[in-house]
């Protein structure tokens, strides 16, 4: 009987502690296929291996962890947290950045490991990251990395996309 307990304890918090909100959001599925963005803007070039892009104006990237970030064109809602903006890293990943703090983008992490990387970074919101790839990726001939909001309000979707890495 204790173990029931234990393991309903245990649930409930996993549940309610731990449960992203998702009222901002409605869902649906559909079957399409594959197409690559071939507009929007190109980050980089065959040569990008590593590099950060914080800033629209410097779209080959380079060392840099924090500035401007690109605009995603809406308001993006992530673990309680709303953001506008967005930085990307040639190694597969993207870190979140709001226009209105001072600094809108911090990408202060190590480039391979983003999701494990610990740091003072205020204000701590700014940590947020998605790694769908996050690897020590290198771009080859005939790559490309791009970042494109399309669909109209409020359909609308920020594509990063690399392609050929």
């Amino acid at each position: 009987m204790k173990r029931l307990i234990a393991i309903l304890a245990f649930a409930s918090v996993c549940v309610f502690c731990f449960a992203q909100s998702l009222g901002n959001y409605t869902f649906s599925h559909g079957v399409s296929s594959y197409t690559p963005i071939s507009s929007g803007t190109q980050l980089g070039n065959e040569s990008t291996s590593g590099q950060r892009f914080v800033d629209p104006a410097i779209p080959l990237g380079g060392t840099a962890t924090t500035g401007p970030g690109f605009p995603i064109g809406f308001n993006f809602y992530f673990n309680g947290q709303e953001y506008d903006r967005v930085g990307i890293c040639a190694n597969g990943w993207i870190s979140l950045g709001q226009s209105w703090e001072v600094t809108a983008l911090n990408m202060s992490a190590n480039t391979t490991t983003p999701l494990g990387y610990t740091s003072a970074i205020n204000p701590s919101w700014l940590v947020s990251r998605i790694a769908g790839l996050a690897n020590n990726m290198s771009a080859q001939a005939g790559s490309s990395l791009r970042i494109e909001t399309i669909g109209i309000l409020p359909y609308r979707v920020l594509v990063v996309q690399w392609n050929n890495y």
